[in-house]
């Protein structure tokens, strides 16, 4: 099945519809953001998209009555009540999962760190059962990450190893989603802090 989205631009473009790069991704619940790529990002004040809700910039967002992974969107692009380009865009590929929040970070009896998160997806649906969770960790202020393997949805807490972390210092967790209906990943979560002991169990 096909849905219809149309994209307009309210102001003139200075560059020709060729140069345009049209990427949208769906949050398989009830929204879809597109972005505007041009080749020229000195463009970028001079564009702007709406549809539902207003953005500024490159950017539109609409509200959609609910997903299948079947179905395909139809983009018509338009300027002036002129189709600049169309787009087709398919819901399983395009699907981006939402921004996951960290719950907690909390010191277990045994000297281990166990964090718990949320997805913000429905426990039980189809969907929620694609979900894998990565979290990734550092030292604050360190350039050096560290990411666990993908965890399954059902996997709600993880937990750090104490003596693998380094005492008396303070490091920063983020969580990221995956489906494996494609292999987009949500954006990371808001960080969280967390300390260690200055002396750890070994």
């Amino acid at each position: 099945t096909f849905t219809n989205l149309v994209l307009y631009t309210i102001v003139a473009l200075s560059f020709v519809q060729t140069s345009l790069d049209l990427n949208c991704v769906n949050d398989y619940e009830k929204e879809m953001t597109c972005h505007m790529t041009p080749d020229n990002t000195n463009d970028f004040p001079q564009y702007n998209m709406f549809e539902h809700i207003y953005s500024s910039a490159c950017e539109c967002m609409f509200q959609v009555n609910g997903f299948v992974v079947g179905e395909t969107f139809k983009a018509n692009l338009l300027r002036k009540g002129n189709v600049l380009f169309t787009k087709y865009i398919k819901t399983r590929e395009s699907i981006k999962p939402k921004r996951p929040i960290i719950i907690s970070i909390s010191l277990t009896e045994n000297g281990n760190f166990r964090i718990t998160w949320d997805t913000k997806y429905t426990h039980g649906t189809v969907f929620y059962e694609s979900l894998s969770v990565e979290l990734t960790y550092s030292v604050k202020g360190s350039t050096h990450n560290v990411s666990t393997n993908p965890m399954k949805v059902d996997q709600t807490n993880y937990e750090f190893v104490g003596r693998n972390l380094q005492p008396n210092s303070n490091y920063i967790v983020w969580a990221r989603v995956v489906t494996n209906y494609n292999d987009i990943y949500s954006d990371y979560s808001e960080p969280y802090e967390f300390s260690t002991c200055k002396f750890l169990n070994i």
